[in-house]
């Protein structure tokens, strides 16, 4: 469903062959969401629906861009053996007290893996976070579509700091 204000941001995964070969047809995920309703943080496409968060305005305090080095991760784990680069860029959101955690990909990662894979960000952000794969972020965008339905929710983008 989309949203007809002018404002609206929407960012989408590309469509792959992958797509069919694993029985998700040829849809068009969501991998970002600026609308009326709140922020929409959609899961890669492989676990779309599982990990797909729509986070009310109401229940937001900020968004957060923000990068892990891939060269802080102990040697020999997975994400460094299959990370081409030496960043991984993520997005997430900082919430109300009391609201519950999204679904998300790191929803339920320990506070100490989370502090061994990003250590410059606090736990609360690391579970809210999706990484930003096969997209890429508009930030002027993303501001002006937040401000435009949520003034009062900030979009830091920390990813030139460690």
């Amino acid at each position: 469903m989309t949203d007809p204000h002018p404002s609206a941001y929407e960012v989408h995964y590309g469509r792959r062959p992958s797509q069919l070969i694993f029985g998700a047809g040829w849809k068009r995920y969501v991998a970002l969401r600026v609308d009326s309703t709140g922020l929409t943080l959609g899961g890669v496409p492989i676990r779309h629906r599982a990990h797909t968060a729509v986070i009310p305005w109401e229940d937001l305090t900020a968004i957060v861009l923000w990068r892990q080095h891939v060269s802080d991760v102990a040697p020999g784990t997975a994400l460094k053996a299959v990370t081409a680069t030496d960043t991984l860029d993520y997005i997430g959101v900082r919430l109300r007290p009391g609201v519950q955690t999204p679904p998300g990909p790191n929803r339920k990662i320990s506070p100490k893996r989370a502090a061994r894979f990003a250590p410059h960000i606090d736990y609360e952000l690391a579970v809210t976070s999706h990484p930003i794969v096969v997209w890429r972020p508009d930030v002027p965008s993303i501001r002006a579509a937040v401000h435009a339905f949520a003034p009062h929710v900030p979009v830091e983008d920390l990813r030139d700091t460690r």
